[in-house]
């Protein structure tokens, strides 16, 4: 067993320098994050949300300009049938290469319930003032949920 995990470890090492010599690609990104399980509370009704949703978030572009970018809510298992999202909304954050915030685009807040149609896309092509890294954050009722970002990087 110790013979057979050496080898691996190995054979890992050995095809390290490969991968670690391609370079990233700087046009598009795409991203999922698993939600987690909670309750929350919404005009007098518990909500119970398991797990089993996740969050998408896609940027599309090449180095300062960004083309399209989205993010939404997918469902597997239980959850496809088990639970909604009430009073939610999707943010777009962009931070500088130091980890400072220079732009939120704050999206509409759904106050209806619902498990199908949570997507939010900014459409439009921008430039971005610095390279660093774009997140999309989900919010329920008032709370940070979940957060799925990207590095933006300058092109060698």
């Amino acid at each position: 067993m110790r013979s057979g995990i050496r080898f691996f470890l190995a054979l890992v090492l050995a095809a390290a320098p490969v991968f670690a010599s391609t370079s990233p690609a700087y046009a598009d990104a795409y991203g999922i994050t698993a939600l987690g399980a909670f309750d929350y509370t919404f005009q007098g009704l518990k909500f119970t949300v398991p797990n089993g949703f996740f969050f998408q978030h896609a940027i599309h572009g090449s180095g300062l300009v960004v083309t399209h970018e989205q993010a939404d809510i997918v469902a597997m298992g239980p959850a496809v049938a088990e639970s909604d999202f009430c009073n939610w909304r999707i943010d777009f954050q962009y931070e500088d290469a130091d980890g400072k915030i220079y732009r939120t685009d704050r999206g509409p807040l759904a106050t209806t319930c619902g498990k199908y149609d949570i997507y939010r896309a900014i459409p439009e092509t921008r430039t971005l003032p610095s390279y660093g890294r774009s997140c999309a954050i989900f919010y329920v009722n008032g709370a940070e949920r979940v957060r799925q970002c990207h590095f933006i990087v300058k092109p060698s």
